[in-house]
């Protein structure tokens, strides 16, 4: 999980674990900072830049359309007994749908850039000048594509695949000392925007054979049941539990222990799969702080006379 105000990257050096038979409680507080810069020692960055990322998608960009099917003459392909003429048709046609598919890609706009941002571009420009690519496990400004692509998206013959593959590796290695020389080269925001977070967590749900009828139920609900069914695996599960839990209630009074024992497991192997995330304030208000510059003890002296 990872929360961040509204126009930041959710880097994952700010994630949180939501465990397993768990509710994750979120303690909450806005907090606004304002520095004043004071080079070279207490220097910040006083711009206040923006960000776009080109970032890994799964959502579909199927561009597919009836027609690219429609002008296959399927008739031709079955009749023809000329085998190098059925491959040729068959090869049109994976070319044919294979335009039609585009990059699983998406390009996400960040109003407020962090130093984060600064130290990941630093080490992005690392990757383009020991290998002349862009890694794939980065998000990527924009503005490096026209110019580049991705390490392995162009290589085709086996000793360029080798040589960007060792390349790739030794930097990957390095990547935690590129973020930490770009600490020293990045400056922080003078006006930074955070969520102080303070976690708290309890077992949950703790089914027993008693509980697991109401809680499955009410979770289900939120999932449409019983007026559709979803046929995901996790979601599938609380189904079959749900049905399970009602048929061991109806013979309660007739199971064996064995039966009882394996029903528990049953139960507790559901608690593993669910997690449980809720979100409130830490405190009525957030908190704002703002530095001004200093007066020093020679102008306090001035003013005195």
């Amino acid at each position: 999980v990872v929360v961040v105000p509204v126009g930041q990257f959710p880097w994952r050096d700010k994630a949180l674990t939501a465990s397993p038979g768990q509710h994750l409680e979120l303690r909450m507080r806005y907090d606004k900072v304002n520095r004043f810069s004071k080079p070279p020692d207490q220097a910040c960055n006083q711009s206040k830049n923006d960000v776009t990322y080109r970032l890994p998608s799964w959502q579909s960009s199927w561009r597919y359309t009836p027609q690219a099917l429609q002008s296959v003459n399927i008739t031709e392909l079955k009749n023809t007994a000329d085998w190098a003429k059925k491959t040729q048709i068959l090869e049109s046609i994976l070319m044919s749908l294979n335009a039609s598919i585009s990059e699983m890609n998406q390009t996400i706009h960040f109003s407020r850039a962090t130093r984060r941002d600064c130290v990941n571009t630093y080490a992005v420009h690392k990757f383009i000048q020991h290998c002349g690519c862009l890694p794939s496990f980065l998000p990527i400004p924009v503005e490096f594509f026209p110019t580049y692509n991705y390490c392995f998206d162009d290589k085709t013959d086996l000793l360029s695949i080798e040589s960007t593959e060792a390349c790739y590796m030794r930097l990957m290695a390095s990547i935690s000392r590129y973020e930490m020389e770009a600490r020293q080269l990045c400056l922080d925001m003078c006006e930074r925007r955070s969520y102080a977070i303070r976690p708290v967590t309890y077992p949950w749900p703790g089914l027993t054979i008693d509980s697991a009828t109401d809680f499955l139920h009410n979770s289900l609900g939120d999932w449409s049941y019983p007026y559709n069914f979803l046929f995901s695996k996790g979601v599938a599960n609380l189904f079959y539990m749900d049905i399970r839990t009602k048929e061991v209630q109806a013979r309660r009074s007739n199971l064996s222990a064995n039966e009882m024992l394996e029903f528990t497991n049953e139960l507790q192997n559901v608690e593993r799969s669910l997690a449980k995330i809720s979100i409130q304030a830490l405190s009525d208000f957030g908190q704002e702080m703002t530095e001004e510059p200093s007066y020093t003890t020679k102008n306090l002296m001035a003013n005195l006379g």
